[in-house]
């Protein structure tokens, strides 16, 4: 038998075994937009905007969360 042992830390050392993480930035989403998102993110990574409206008779829309996880990315990159 072997028994494994883990906890889970930050790079700053703090410990979030069994408390997880609270978000810096919070960007809240409808629960259509999520579906919305949900069924774009799965298809559109094959197809274009344009084939992918073409195929599902939807437009694409904006992913809000994902902007803004790449704008605190690039902010704080251009900080270092």
């Amino acid at each position: 038998m072997r028994l494994t042992t883990a906890l889970f830390f930050t790079p700053s050392g703090r410990v979030i075994h069994k408390h997880g993480i609270e978000p810096d930035v919070v960007v809240l989403i409808e629960e259509i937009n999520l579906r919305k998102l949900m069924f774009q993110r799965r298809y559109l990574k094959t197809l274009g905007k344009d084939e992918f409206t073409r195929m599902h008779g939807v437009e694409t829309i904006e992913d809000e969360q994902l902007e803004a996880a790449l704008k605190v990315v690039r902010d704080r990159t251009v900080l270092r």
